[in-house]
């Protein structure tokens, strides 16, 4: 869609939905801003992405569901009123501007969606995914309001020289005098680009900025192996975030002094987290660590140095004299009812958050087969299409069935019999087993020369 006239345009209405195309493009020099009011869906594509370019100004005023995506190249891309982007993330160029100001709240971004490359940013967002202010190399995001990252992962690179415009050779994200909220211990992640070991002393200013500034980033770096033999521990470097100058983050390569500090490593478990995580803490000090489960997941227990402190939430680990552990186990909570348990995570990540205990035994896509069981074979229980099914009988020697899905997480028996109704009997050597991770095949090998039917079951392990 092209508005490079002297007016404003305006497409609204209908839906606009994918065809063959993988990607729209808005595009246009007008200087007036044009709008979309019809929501953008996948359509008959696979995923629908949007492409923003050209100088001029486009503005999405609905709540689009797309899945591809999001790339603004250049101008301004904005949304305003109900205007959601889709399910996807936002690349966004150098010297372009995605804007959010006209949302009534800060704009979030969810736990699947990321923010990457560099240009500018308005109105208050919150990112639940990842910021990663570079590419192809490091970069500048700037954001001219407040900015929350919710448990969100920064991405930093660090390239140990200069470009034009990044003299200073790592990434960054700069606040306009915004407030920086960090929500849930958000990790620093450290690309070390061009094989560049920085030196002990060395400091990168990753945030700078902000007006004011409130919780903490995780005290864990996933930092890249060096090249071999050496390694981080054999030169006993370690990344920790300087907050000594008023109104900036950085990232300081230092060596504690033997004995001055001791590392605690954390270990959580599927379904929560322990935060800080990973801290080194002052010989003789203590560090309060705190354990939250995910949602729909309990704290199981809680070790310290092998030894079970309970199902704790909070624990102060105090006078630290000595490296140590502390781990965290969680438990999913479960819908017990069917004969097969129903993870609430499962329902919930399908949307099926009402009323579980009922939910599981409703027939949500109208497929045949209610959500309990649509657990049991890993089917999709709001997709209709998505069933165990047998796709294929080759009348050989060995006979072979094909079926699908054959998930990984979950065990498959081939059984036959001589009546759709019974009695049905394990072919030998077929299953219980694995699935193959997509299409799967059994056989049976030396079958009877009578008449056969065959069936697939499943169970989770």
């Amino acid at each position: 869609m092209d508005a490079s006239g002297s007016g404003p345009l305006t497409i609204g209405g209908a839906t606009i939905s994918g065809g063959v195309a993988a990607s729209l493009t808005l595009t246009g020099t007008s200087a007036h801003s044009n709008t979309v009011s019809g929501v953008m869906d996948d359509g008959n594509a696979d995923r629908l992405g949007l492409i923003k370019d050209g100088p001029g100004t486009w503005v999405l005023a609905a709540p689009n569901t797309y899945s591809g995506t999001t790339t603004i190249k250049a101008g301004r891309l904005a949304l305003t009123g109900p205007g959601y982007i889709g399910e996807n993330s936002v690349w966004i160029y150098e010297g372009a501007t995605f804007d959010v100001s006209g949302k009534t709240s800060a704009y979030v971004m969810n736990a699947n969606q990321f923010l990457i490359g560099q240009g500018t940013i308005r109105g208050d967002l919150a990112v639940g995914g990842g910021v990663w202010p570079y590419y192809p190399g490091p970069g500048v995001m700037t954001f001219e309001d407040d900015l929350t990252l919710d448990g969100a992962t920064l991405q930093i690179m660090v390239a140990g020289m200069g470009g034009a415009g990044h003299p200073e050779g790592h990434s960054q994200i700069v606040l306009d005098g915004g407030v920086l909220n960090l929500v849930n211990s958000p990790p620093i992640s450290v690309d070390l680009n061009f094989d560049h070991d920085p030196g002990l002393g060395s400091r990168f200013v990753f945030a700078r900025g902000y007006g004011s500034l409130s919780g903490e980033c995780a005290m864990e770096f996933l930092i890249p192996a060096l090249n071999p033999p050496a390694s981080w521990q054999t030169k006993n470097k370690f990344f920790r975030v300087d907050r000594s100058v008023p109104g900036e983050l950085a990232l300081e390569v230092w060596s504690p002094m033997p004995g001055s500090s001791h590392l605690i490593i954390t270990d959580a478990g599927p379904g929560g987290a322990i935060s800080p995580i990973h801290p080194f803490v002052d010989n003789g000090d203590s560090m309060l660590f705190k354990i939250k489960p995910d949602p729909w997941f309990d704290i199981a227990g809680v070790t310290v140095d092998g030894a079970p402190v309970g199902a704790v939430t909070n624990y102060l680990w105090e006078n630290v004299t000595a490296p140590g552990t502390i781990a965290a186990a969680f438990a999913a909570q479960m819908v017990t009812t069917p004969p097969v348990a129903v993870p609430k995570w499962w329902l919930a990540a399908h949307g099926l958050t009402n009323a579980m205990d009922d939910v599981v035994w409703e027939d949500q896509d109208g497929d045949g087969a209610p959500a309990w069981k649509e657990y049991a074979a890993e089917t999709d229980p709001t997709n209709r299409a998505s069933v165990l099914r047998i796709i294929r009988i080759l009348a050989n020697e060995p006979i072979e069935i094909g079926f699908e899905p054959g998930s990984t997480g979950r065990t498959y028996t081939l059984q036959t019999a001589t009546s759709p109704t019974g009695a049905w009997t394990n072919v030998s050597g077929q299953g219980p087993r694995a699935g193959a991770g997509g299409p799967d095949t059994m056989a049976h090998t030396n079958a009877p020369g009578d008449r056969r039917f065959y069936r697939i079951t499943v169970a989770v392990p």
